[in-house]
């Protein structure tokens, strides 16, 4: 969100699980004129944050972010049935 809690664009609605919502092809989707420069200057401002705080970006959702890798959850945590 900005200064004045507005969301900020980030090209895609949250949950979108369109190709748009990727991170790994974004400057192909500003080429294709599908995001803008903007647009992926706010997904890149939101991966820094959660980059720096510990958290690792999921590359086919620009908005979800994980605590630890898949290893190391599943060697942290077990199976509920």
């Amino acid at each position: 969100a900005d200064s004045l809690g507005n969301s900020l664009d980030m090209g895609t609605d949250y949950d979108d699980f369109n190709e748009v919502a990727h991170i790994d092809k974004e400057q192909e989707l500003i080429e294709n004129k599908l995001l803008t420069e903007l647009q992926v200057k706010n997904r890149i401002i939101l991966r820094s944050v959660m980059t720096k705080a510990g958290f690792i970006p999921v590359r086919t959702e620009w908005w979800h972010f994980d605590a630890f890798s898949r290893t190391e959850t599943k060697s942290r945590f077990k199976i509920v049935e």
